[in-house]
């Protein structure tokens, strides 16, 4: 399983690469991120999971000065309280950036998730979010990103802090 998901994850950079080369519209820009947040969702999570956090790699390639295509993946821990056992997801999301003013931006993407818990397997992923580019450099992100199969959903409402290549 998890060389399955390397193999995703390298393929997706790799054709995000290849694509991301001069052509009539875009460059290929890279973030590497911070990523914390309150768990909420169904099963009771926010009692036993009061805090999740992590780290991400996003590529971004621009269509226009305002619009861009992105491709995330990371990793995001879900901690445990009392002694109970820590659990992850590794998201892999591709969506969209929109630049509504200089420094405020959209993004939306969707995608899945893999639960590092043996059984859970794959969950259909979701991540809206808000923006503000504080410098050339660095982007903060507020954002809800959900983890959904059947009845239950991981959710996480906080942020991520981004450094721009």
């Amino acid at each position: 399983m998890k060389e399955k998901i390397a193999m995703m994850v390298i393929s997706a950079i790799c054709i995000c690469h290849a694509n991301g080369q001069k052509t009539a519209g875009g460059k290929l820009h890279f973030s590497a991120g911070v990523e914390a947040g309150i768990p909420v969702g169904t099963e009771g999570i926010t009692l036993f999971y009061p805090f999740a956090g992590g780290v991400s790699l996003q590529a971004q390639r621009l269509l226009s000065p305002d619009f861009g295509l992105t491709l995330k993946a990371g990793f995001l821990n879900y901690f445990s309280i009392a002694g109970g056992v820590d659990f992850g997801m590794i998201p892999v999301l591709t969506g969209f950036r929109y630049r509504f003013s200089r420094r405020i931006f959209g993004s939306a993407q969707l995608g899945v998730s893999f639960a590092t818990l043996k059984r859970e397997g794959a969950f259909f992923s979701y991540s809206p979010g808000v923006g503000l580019n504080i410098s050339r450099h660095l982007d903060l992100l507020a954002r809800y990103e959900a983890a959904s199969k059947g009845r239950r959903t991981y959710g996480t409402l906080g942020g991520r802090i981004a450094y721009k290549f």
